[in-house]
This record gives C-alpha cells, sequence and structure tokens, in this order.
C-alpha cells in the first residue's frame, strides 16, 4: 500500500515492526523478502514515483578536493531509487575482493564469496539476469571465443546486463498490493531517536516539504537510502552522540569509495578478427546480453600486489558517426523527440555500429582500433569520506560534504594494468595497446571520473574501531539498527555494485526475519 506521508496528520506517530528508511534496489528488496510474515513494514521514500526538483534538490552537497559530479545528479531521489537511472551492468565480486590482502589497507570482508553465493543466485533473478556465468568459459558452448592470451596473467569474464530492471516499477504492484507494508512517499527521514545511553533507536522522525511531519516507531531499523545518505543519516544523529549515532570511534562517513572510470586513455589496435565480438557488442542469450572483460587474475595481483582492474573494450566508431551524435543532442534541445525522430537516430546508431566493424566498401578492415574503458577498484582509504557541512537543505538537515581522496595504490594500478595488456597482447599476436596515462608520478588524467558507485561510507568490521556495521549489517552498539545497501561494502572491487546489494538486502532479510520470528 502507498500512502502520501503529507496526509499523514502532523505530529502523528506511525508504528510498525521494521521501519525501512529508502526504497531503492536494496529498501524494496528487503521489505518484498519479508511480506507474509505477520510483521507491519513501514517504508519510506523520500520521493514519487517520477522525478520532483524539489525533492532531487535534497541531494545537493559540497565538493571539498578532487573534481566529482555534483551530488544531486550522481543519485536518484524517487522511488526505485538510483535504479530508475542504472544502465544494468552486474557482476559478482571476485573471491579476492573479500580476502584480506596485506598489500590493500583495510582490505578484507567479514566472510567470502562462498558464503554470498546462494544470495547472489537469488538476485540474479531479482534482477531479470540469466543464468549465473560470469566467465568467458561459461559461454563457450555457445560458440563464444575467448580472447587468446598466453599465461595466466589476464583472464576473461563477463558483465550480465538486467533489462535494465527498474526496481521501482518492477516490484511497484508488489508494494502496492502488500498488505502488510505501507510504503509511504514524500517521508523525508530527518533524524533516528534515541534512548539515554543510545542502545538502541526507539523512532525515525519524518518531515514533508509541506512543512508537516510525524515519527515512525518500530521494533527493527534498517537506512537504506544509499552510500551516501545512509551515512549522512547516523551523522545528523547526534542529540545523544554528538558525532552522530555509531560513530563512537569516528568511522561513519569514512572510506568513501568509487570505481574509477578512465575513458581514452588506452587505445587497442588488433590484427582483425582476434578480439571476438564478446567483448563488444556482446553475445545474447535467451535475449539476455553477456559482454566479455579482460581483467587482472588473483595470482597477479597477489604477486605484483595490485588492486582489482577490468578493461572494456569499444570499437572506435568511424569519425563521421560525430553526427550521428549531434543530431540526437539537437533533435532533443528542440523538445520531446518524436518515435519517428527516435527511429530514424535508431537506424543511424545502427550504421555507425556496423561501419565500426566494417569499411564502408564492405570490408573486413585487416586493423581494427579499439576504445579501453578502465575500471578499476579503489583502494579503501580512510581519508576519502562524507562528513556534514554548515549549510542546511530545505527540511533543515545539513548538507553533506564530499572528500574523495585517492592513493597511490589506486595510479600504480592502472599503470601496471596498461603494461600488462601491452605486453601479452602483443605476446599472443593480437595487437598492442597504445597508453595515454604517462608516466606513473604524473597527475591523473583529466578524464578521470567516478562512476557514481557510492560505497565503504558505513562499512563492515567485526571490531567497531575499524568499522560501522558488523558482519550482520547491525550498527555496532545500537541493537536494532541496521544497514542495507552498498555503504557497507568494506571494499569495492572492479565490479557494478547492484547485484552485490541485492545479495546483500537477501542476505539481511534473511536475519531479521530469523530475529523477529
Amino acid at each position: 500500500m502507498f500512502v502520501d506521508a503529507r496526509t499523514v496528520p502532523d505530529g502523528s506517530l506511525v508504528e510498525a515492526d521494521v521501519c525501512i528508511v529508502g526504497a531503492g534496489a536494496a529498501g524494496i528488496t528487503i521489505a518484498r523478502e519479508l511480506r507474509a510474515r505477520s510483521l507491519r513494514m513501514v517504508l519510506l521514500e523520500s520521493g514519487w514515483f517520477t522525478p520532483d526538483p524539489a525533492t532531487q534538490s535534497l541531494y545537493a552537497g559540497e565538493i571539498d578536493g578532487r573534481r566529482y559530479f555534483p551530488l544531486d545528479s550522481a543519485r536518484t531521489r524517487h522511488f526505485g531509487g538510483t535504479t530508475n537511472e542504472w544502465a544494468g551492468e552486474c557482476r559478482p565480486l571476485d573471491a579476492l575482493d573479500f580476502e584480506q590482502r596485506d598489500w590493500v589497507r583495510d582490505s578484507g570482508w567479514p566472510f567470502g564469496l562462498a558464503h554470498l553465493l546462494p544470495f547472489y543466485e537469488k538476485a540474479q533473478s531479482l534482477c531479470q539476469l540469466g543464468p549465473f556465468a560470469y566467465t568467458a568459459a561459461d559461454w563457450h558452448e555457445e560458440g563464444v571465443r575467448p580472447i587468446a592470451v598466453h599465461g595466466e596473467r589476464i583472464r576473461s569474464h563477463a558483465f550480465h546486463y538486467s533489462p535494465p530492471t527498474r526496481f521501482g516499477e518492477v516490484y511497484r504492484d508488489d508494494v502496492a498490493r502488500a498488505t502488510d507494508i505501507t510504503a509511504y512517499l514524500g517521508a523525508n527521514a530527518v533524524d533516528l531517536e534515541t534512548l539515554t545511553p543510545p542502545a538502541q533507536v526507539s523512532g525515525v522522525r519524518v518531515a514533508c516539504l509541506s512543512g508537516s511531519g510525524f515519527r515512525v516507531k518500530a521494533r527493527v531499523f534498517i537506512l537504506a537510502a544509499g552510500g551516501i545518505e545512509n551515512a549522512r543519516l547516523l551523522l545528523m544523529a547526534n542529540s545523544v552522540q554528538p558525532a552522530g549515532l555509531g560513530n563512537s570511534h569516528d568511522q561513519v562517513g569514512r572510506y568513501f569509495m568509487e570505481h574509477l572510470y578512465l575513458d581514452r586513455a588506452a587505445t587497442i589496435l588488433a590484427r582483425d578478427g582476434s578480439i571476438s565480438d564478446f567483448y563488444t557488442s556482446g553475445h545474447w542469450s535467451g535475449g539476455r546480453r553477456v559482454r566479455g572483460i579482460l581483467g587482472l587474475s588473483p595470482d597477479l595481483q597477489r604477486r605484483e600486489r595490485l588492486t582489482n582492474y577490468c578493461a572494456v573494450l569499444d570499437v572506435e566508431p568511424p569519425r563521421w558517426a560525430g553526427r550521428v551524435w549531434r543530431s540526437l543532442l539537437r533533435a532533443l534541445r528542440r523538445g520531446p523527440a518524436s518515435a519517428g525522430v527516435l527511429a530514424h537516430l535508431r537506424t543511424d546508431l545502427i550504421r555507425t555500429a556496423v561501419a565500426a566493424r566494417l569499411n564502408i566498401a564492405g570490408r573486413e578492415p585487416s586493423v581494427r582500433r579499439y576504445l579501453v574503458k578502465n575500471v578499476m577498484e579503489q583502494a579503501p582509504n580512510p581519508e576519502s569520506r562524507i562528513v556534514l557541512g554548515s549549510d542546511r537543505d530545505q527540511v533543515g538537515c545539513p548538507r553533506v560534504v564530499l572528500r574523495w581522496r585517492l592513493t597511490a595504490i589506486d595510479k600504480r594500478t592502472a599503470h601496471r594494468a596498461h603494461e600488462i595488456l601491452e605486453e601479452d597482447l602483443g605476446r599472443a599476436g593480437i595487437g598492442h595497446l597504445r597508453s595515454a596515462l604517462g608516466k606513473e608520478g604524473d597527475p591523473w588524467p583529466s578524464t578521470l571520473r567516478g562512476a557514481r558507485h557510492h560505497m565503504g561510507t558505513t562499512r563492515m568490521h567485526a571490531d567497531p574501531r575499524r568499522g560501522v556495521v558488523d558482519a550482520d549489517c547491525r550498527v555496532h552498539g545500537i541493537a536494532n539498527l541496521y544497514i542495507a545497501g552498498s555503504s557497507v561494502f568494506p571494499t569495492s572491487g572492479s565490479a557494478n555494485p547492484t547485484l552485490t546489494v541485492v545479495a546483500l538486502a537477501l542476505r539481511l532479510a534473511e536475519y531479521v526475519r530469523h530475529r523477529l520470528d
């Protein structure tokens, strides 16, 4: 059931067994998993079913240091969360990502990949993906041909592409029909109320942009508001603990991680036919797309003390393809595009993709150029963090300040990955990689950006001096407060986070269900 939060009488109290703050992939997954358990659930969503500029502006914040996206454009604040805009790329973390690596500071999860696999497999279905098969070898029987490099330094694995699943659309009817879920739209969580001493949360205070507000009382509270907002909510809850809830050891907001994206930092000149379409346009199976990527093997990462990295390849389009994109921009500037305009542009885009693989005369070129998109793990860094600023938003909450900081191992991994790709592709007779990174001591290229993947700000660790939540995603020292989402990641790997977010949400729902049964 959905309720407009503005219709709730000002100052009233809403009671539930479980209160979930945030209706993105994690929050919706948990609510669905706890259905039919005789539990009264409240799902608080700041936004509506469609974007609202006033609500979206609550995400605005300040960037202190390295250039980053405006924070109100780096995430989406309406029902379904940022799955309303994601591209659908999915891959589980690698086994090594979960391990404690002595060359990566503060690495290690409380459990390994094997523990999370059953939840990954279930998450695969929720994200509307095909079979749980993430290596190139898994697709050999369907004719996929991996790049034939020698040795064990480079490995081929795969991304799966979700349709993409818009959780707010695909699972909206489930929430609407559920008699045990009440989802409040336009409901901004502005404070977590605690007892003294703060051993548990007693309520969540909700404010609407209209000026009204109410409180939610529950047995269990789950923050599922995203990699930045989860930390913000804890830091704002400072009426009893001045440093913020769960922040006795100054861990909340620290270890902000992104996936480092470098576009046009490398080009591969490859012999024709040596790199199959699996790595560019991808392979279609059962109506789902799977695409190959190149990564560094776990043994190599251990031996050379590197973080995780993968290379995504795109065929470089012909120079005239730029006019297609200019046509698209002109059409969009004129207003909403008609179906006819979009159909013509789609034809042009298909033509561009084909021409990128074939020359104009229809013959196969002897050499193809591939653009390399570099996707890298950011090593955990306690100085990369979220803090509260002095400015306040429309509901009176302090806006966030992002201090995104990188470390030397991040850059060393990028440089060494290019060297290894150049050496191994050349040795195999496939082609050559031309890197635009310069020397390792040079500044990062201006093309370095994040992926809008916000991770690590309420990280998991058994020791409250080194993390915010324990292995069960419960906030240290708070008996009934849990956190869902990428903010609990101790490390980020090089895989897009959504599949792991959903897997962890399924795991947390199972734990909460057992606790409340």
